[in-house]
């Protein structure tokens, strides 16, 4: 596979000089240091785990249940299309008030399958290698701007939980910050590339 990636970026007449995986970029641009921390990415076909210290990677897993299967979950669950089960993920999210919580309930089970995926990862890493639990999780990707997610997922894990910030790392202008806040968790692997050495 990375051969094949390779070849299209000398077929585009580069020069390729490093290839990385998502999770070594996220674990550079997210990571904290001096502690051990929890990196989920929540991406459209699979959520990637790592464990981090002191942002360098030590161990991490993927799994094949994302966004798009949050969606399915929701046109499924209340019978719609999948642009409209798109929107009502993105709108109301983990929200219990929104929609008599029809779109919570819709997302519980799915969502519950990807946090038991995150616990097996914590206990395999705390028994394998003999490593401290991380005490904070760090979320990117798309998922990550779900209504109602952070507590959601703090109280499933039982730890703190904050959204993505591949900024903090970086020098850039209060202005530009601003404008692309927002969209931060969606800005982590592309940081992390910028960050390389």
């Amino acid at each position: 596979m990375v051969q094949k990636y390779v070849k299209i970026v000398q077929l585009a007449k580069l020069n390729p000089i490093a290839v990385e995986t998502e999770m070594v970029v996220l674990a550079r641009a997210l990571g904290l240091q001096n502690q051990v921390s929890l990196i989920i990415d929540f991406g459209a076909r699979s959520t990637d785990i790592a464990i981090v210290k002191n942002s360098s990677l030590v161990f991490s897993r993927s799994i094949a249940t994302a966004g798009e299967a949050f969606t399915r979950a929701i046109a499924q669950g209340l019978g719609i299309e999948h642009q409209q089960a798109e929107e009502y993920k993105k709108t109301y999210g983990f929200s219990p008030d929104q929609l008599e919580g029809k779109i919570k309930g819709a997302l519980d089970p799915v969502f519950g399958a990807v946090v038991n995926e995150v616990k097996k990862a914590i206990h395999f890493y705390q028994s394998e290698e003999k490593g401290a639990a991380p005490k904070i999780a760090i979320i990117s990707g798309g998922t990550a701007g779900l209504p109602q997610i952070i507590s959601v997922l703090s109280n499933a894990l039982g730890m703190e939980v904050s959204i993505a910030n591949p900024f903090a790392k970086i020098a850039i202008s209060q202005e530009t910050l601003k404008s692309i806040s927002p969209y931060a968790p969606l800005y982590a692997v592309s940081v992390g590339l910028a960050m390389r050495e």
